[in-house]
């Protein structure tokens, strides 16, 4: 009988101790929550979505990708309709895309532990998802709010923030941005209060948190010379921002979705 009973609690022990040293911290999914904050309203919006189609389900053991689209006249809070969450908000920029990213976040809340990272990037946005899993792996899994690098200018100078284009929270953060959210929502529709500007200002200054920064290809404007300009791409880039501007809603469609095209058969 002893010898039987003294194995048994030798191989508890180990467990208890190899469990003890976890306590506390995160552990590692592989799987990522991705929140593309998008809208109907502009044409051009249609072949942002028509891209991300292509690519955004190609990774389902790594990432899970939903629209995420507002109408206030919805008769419930929110729901799921094939790759989108609808959620009962206003469809805006200022306040719109802070509110609906919020309201799309306390949806995901039962299932938070299920990711180590939540993405929240703009439709217009192009991602490479397997240089964008890379650069997660070398993210923490705690207190973690990366971005791209980005400035504006003010009376008092310039002021540093996290871009709102494509930028990523740890889950912890998440939490935190949902239970203090009365500092983030409807929020008077002015410049300093776009979702970017107001989030850095959240983490940055009320709760001392450095961002991670990562690197950003814009591609607003330069849509004439695609074909020569992917020899300036960084090999680790992921995240390509697509805006051609002082263009009307056709034209813009057009030219944006040539950039999309590109960018599709040159990653994937």
């Amino acid at each position: 009988m002893r010898l039987f009973v003294t194995p048994v609690f030798i191989f508890f022990g180990i467990c208890h101790f190899f469990l003890s040293l976890n306590a506390g911290t995160e552990q590692c999914t592989k799987k990522n929550l991705v929140l593309i904050a998008a809208s109907d309203k502009l044409l051009c919006y249609k072949a942002h979505t028509a891209s991300w189609r292509r690519y955004m389900h190609k990774f389902p053991e790594n990432f899970e990708c939903w629209f995420v689209k507002s109408d206030p006249d919805m008769e419930v809070d929110h729901k799921f309709v094939g790759d989108v969450l609808w959620v009962k908000e206003k469809d805006s920029l200022c306040p719109g895309v802070m509110d609906k990213t919020i309201h799309a976040m306390e949806v995901f809340l039962p299932r938070l532990q299920e990711f180590d990272f939540i993405i929240r990037p703009n439709q217009s946005s192009f991602v490479v998802l397997p240089n964008l899993f890379k650069f997660l792996e070398k993210l923490p899994l705690e207190g973690c709010f990366a971005g791209s690098k980005s400035f504006y200018g003010t009376s008092r100078g310039t002021v540093e923030f996290v871009g709102g284009a494509c930028y990523i929270l740890s889950k912890d953060l998440v939490h935190l941005m949902v239970s203090q959210k009365v500092a983030l929502v409807k929020l008077p529709p002015v410049y300093e209060n776009w979702d970017d500007l107001a989030l850095s200002r959240f983490f940055m200054n009320t709760h001392k948190i450095e961002p991670y920064y990562h690197p950003l290809f814009s591609l607003e404007d330069r849509y004439a010379h695609i074909s020569k300009v992917y020899k300036e791409f960084p090999e680790d880039v992921f995240h390509f921002r697509i805006k051609v501007n002082h263009v009307y809603d056709t034209r813009r469609y057009t030219l944006e979705k040539m950039i999309h095209e590109y960018l599709y058969n040159y990653y994937y």
